[in-house]
């Protein structure tokens, strides 16, 4: 059985002060592994080298040089590994929905392509040099104008996302490859399955040990090394995971609550509020300057 290896290292996504996007191309010597996390926007991940696996959902895959990863919101996904590693590149871009709405042009709506390439498993892909030398290319220049504030050049970085968008949308569209997930930790796989499928409901860590014919203090460890984080920790995060997504769709706060695994709007707000920092009239307010 295999241990994967993971700090606790917490994503700052749109950390720049841009809540439309974001992009960053380097290598780092060294470099933190993050547990399972999840945005609220579009992510489009480029790897290099330096991490074997990487997990999306419940399902790890293999990494090879010049892998691309389309993350739509709401999308469990994190780099996993066997062994630490002392060199790591890759490339990457945050494009918020509202910002792939303006992309579009009302001509095209790419948010619906992505997501239902995701959902037919098309949403992991390894290109070649070629292609991925234009999609870096891209990220580089956006990544070099985003903070300014001169009109013509945050024009010239809607025109990249439109460009790095299309890149991504051929290569979804044309690839005929699908890519199967492989298993490294079976048993604690098991039990994150189990979770993913049941999280709304009463479950323990005494409840699952029995189910699963493991020691309490046996799971605790393996599933904190698997996935970052505690059960507790990570039946509250695919809770509150849920809500937002929830949200984002116009349900009512109580039914949110309560469907979610909640016994009560108190015990889901302080809860809500505590993981994203918002309360959840403020993060739909935050959504709708998506619109």
């Amino acid at each position: 059985m295999n241990t994967l290896y993971k700090k606790q290292s917490a994503y700052s996504p749109m950390s720049n002060g841009n809540p439309d996007y974001h992009a960053y191309s380097d290598s780092s010597v060294g470099w933190n592994f993050f547990r399972l996390h999840y945005h609220d926007f579009y992510e489009f991940y480029l790897f290099e080298t330096g991490v074997p696996y990487y997990c999306v959902d419940e399902n790890v895959f293999p990494l090879k040089t010049y892998t691309l990863i389309i993350l739509p919101p709401f999308i469990l996904h994190g780099l996993v590994s066997s062994q630490p590693s002392d060199y790591y590149m890759r490339s990457w871009i945050y494009v918020s929905p509202g910002i792939m709405q303006t992309i579009g042009m009302g001509l095209y709506d790419f948010s619906t392509f992505f997501k239902e390439s995701v959902e037919k498993g098309r949403f992991y892909f390894y290109i070649d040099e070629k292609a991925a030398e234009e999609l870096k290319k891209r990220i580089k220049m956006i990544k070099e104008n985003m903070h300014k504030k001169n009109p013509l050049d945050r024009w010239k970085n809607a025109q990249c996302i439109a460009e790095f968008l299309s890149l991504v949308y051929e290569i979804a569209k044309s690839s005929e490859t699908e890519n199967k997930p492989i298993i490294i930790n079976e048993t604690i796989q098991s039990v994150l399955n189990y979770i993913n499928n049941n999280y709304a409901e009463n479950l323990s860590i005494s409840g699952l040990s029995k189910q699963f014919g493991l020691s309490p203090s046996y799971l605790s460890r393996e599933f904190s090394s698997y996935t970052g984080r505690s059960i507790y920790n990570y039946i509250q995060y695919r809770r509150i995971m849920l809500a937002k997504e929830m949200i984002y769709s116009n349900k009512p706060f109580m039914d949110v609550a309560l469907e979610c695994g909640f016994n009560d709007y108190s015990c889901f707000l302080r809860a809500f509020t505590k993981a994203t920092g918002k309360t959840p009239r403020e993060y739909k307010k935050f959504l709708s300057s998506w619109e």
